[in-house]
């Protein structure tokens, strides 16, 4: 935590900053200003990470997925649990 609060006060200072963490902690996944989130080479999400975690459940819930998430979840684990049904869900298209 102590490197992100560093990268941080780099950005508040007005510096652009770009990561590239996998799976951050719920307490890292708050301090990003927005998110760019790639999947297979694609743009899964960009916005405000606030709004990830919404936008994946509702992604799930498209796939008729019924396994939930509980209030606490982790984001970074709804965003890695979503996109691997997504991933499951494309090879089972084209295996029809």
């Amino acid at each position: 935590m102590e490197v992100c609060r560093a990268v941080r006060a780099y950005a508040d200072s007005g510096r652009s900053v770009m990561l590239t963490i996998h799976q951050p902690r719920a307490e890292i996944f708050g301090t990003f200003d927005k998110l760019l989130l790639l999947y297979a080479g694609r743009v899964a999400f960009f916005g405000a990470p606030s709004s990830s975690k919404p936008f994946f459940i509702q992604c799930a819930k498209y796939l008729h997925d019924e396994e939930g998430f509980a209030d606490d979840a982790n984001p970074a684990d709804v965003v890695v649990d979503v996109l691997g049904r997504i991933g499951r869900y494309q090879e089972a298209l084209e295996e029809v």
